[in-house]
């Protein structure tokens, strides 16, 4: 989406870390709310075979969302958003993810 709609897609990262108050409150309700039902509804919904054993799926999508979260915070600080950096790095961390959470083949 980043590549085709550049523009909407920073205009959503940068709404997401609004600072006005009445705004950013507004934002992080809708926000929660989505996030709360497609979490859980998701989790359930994972095979969870494909993890170490005793792994805290909740927790994991915590900390993937935290990571993330934290990406995105810094890209922000450069006042720019370079795509492909963007991809490589989450190529890395998703490699990295499956390092730590997946089983052993």
């Amino acid at each position: 989406m980043m590549r085709v709609y550049p523009y909407i897609s920073a205009f959503s990262i940068r709404a997401f870390y609004e600072k006005d108050p009445e705004i950013s409150c507004e934002i992080l309700d809708s926000f929660q709310q989505m996030s709360h039902r497609a979490s859980g509804d998701a989790i359930s919904r994972i095979d969870k075979s494909c993890f170490r054993p005793g792994i805290d799926l909740k927790m994991m999508c915590r900390q993937m969302y935290w990571a993330s979260e934290g990406y995105l915070w810094e890209m922000l600080q450069r006042d720019t958003v370079d795509v492909d950096v963007l991809e490589r790095d989450a190529e890395d961390m998703l490699k990295f993810w499956k390092s730590v959470y997946g089983k052993e083949e």
